[in-house]
């Protein structure tokens, strides 16, 4: 039987340890240094968490959660995976929004494709 890829056994097996998830703030800096600051998506992120188009990993209910503590937050439901409990409405909840360095390839491809779908 064939076993998908799964962000918890992603976190459980320690593969963020070296390249911690990040929050919104450093996703759109990282975003602007690579030259798609002016995207048609804009800088707002909870549309495309929302229609699933670049959703974060994790939410987290800790401001700063060091990649060591990520199971344990886990664990006590501190850290919220978004591939297991869905889209979580950003506005009101105090909730940080943790992205992957692999999702910045995801930002660009996204942008090429909106751009294109728009002219």
């Amino acid at each position: 039987m064939v076993s998908w890829f799964s962000y918890r056994e992603a976190i459980e097996e320690g593969c963020f340890l070296q390249l911690p998830l990040f929050g919104v703030d450093a996703l759109t800096r990282a975003v602007a240094a690579r030259g798609l600051a002016d995207h048609p998506i804009g800088l707002s992120w909870e549309p495309l968490d929302r229609e699933w188009l670049m959703p974060p990993v994790a939410y987290s209910r800790i401001e700063s959660l060091a990649s060591a503590l990520h199971l344990t937050a886990l664990e006590e439901e501190s850290l919220i995976l978004r591939d297991e409990h869905g889209y979580l409405e950003w506005e009101g909840n105090a909730l940080t929004h943790l992205y992957a360095h692999w999702q910045l390839l995801s930002a660009a491809r996204l942008e090429a494709t909106l751009r294109a779908a728009l002219h």
